[in-house]
């Protein structure tokens, strides 16, 4: 595990008026690369150090969702929940280029302009059951990390 002395929170790794060093990985650019290729990136504007322990917290931490925003209705709708709404939210879009470019590169999948997913899920059963469900709702949110669940 890479160290965190010196990591990336240290501003002289920054130079907002270099375009190349403001910002660390580009809008959907763990997206549009490898692993591999963001860590060339990253080292070849920054230094090896840096590139190491953002590709290690990026695909390492647990608090970074992974899920297509139609993969999380689909862990809902498989849930013991009823979906009562499910809406795209913190919308970002990607140019025609850029989303081109990660339909291509993610076969299946278009929605890629939003930044999280807002889902009211419903549960009518008895609270003897509602209590049993509730570490499936804590796996679901760790799934979706970063989704405001409501429970009704």
């Amino acid at each position: 595990m890479p160290s965190s002395a010196g990591g990336y929170s240290s501003p002289e790794r920054f130079d907002r008026n270099d375009p190349d060093r403001k910002q660390i990985i580009g809008n959907w650019g763990y997206l549009l690369q490898t692993r591999k290729q963001t860590y060339q990136d990253i080292k070849t504007r920054f230094d090896r150090e840096f590139a190491e322990e953002i590709i290690y917290y990026t695909y390492n931490s647990s608090h970074i969702n992974r899920y297509f925003s139609k993969d999380c209705l689909s862990v809902f709708q498989a849930s013991s929940f009823e979906v009562v709404e499910h809406q795209i939210t913190f919308p970002f879009n990607p140019t025609t280029a850029i989303q081109q470019a990660l339909e291509r590169r993610w076969p299946g999948y278009t929605q890629f302009g939003n930044s999280g997913v807002l889902a009211v899920l419903q549960c009518s059963t008895s609270i003897g059951l509602i209590v049993s469900l509730s570490k499936k709702l804590l796996k679901l949110a760790r799934i979706c990390q970063g989704l405001l669940l409501f429970f009704r």
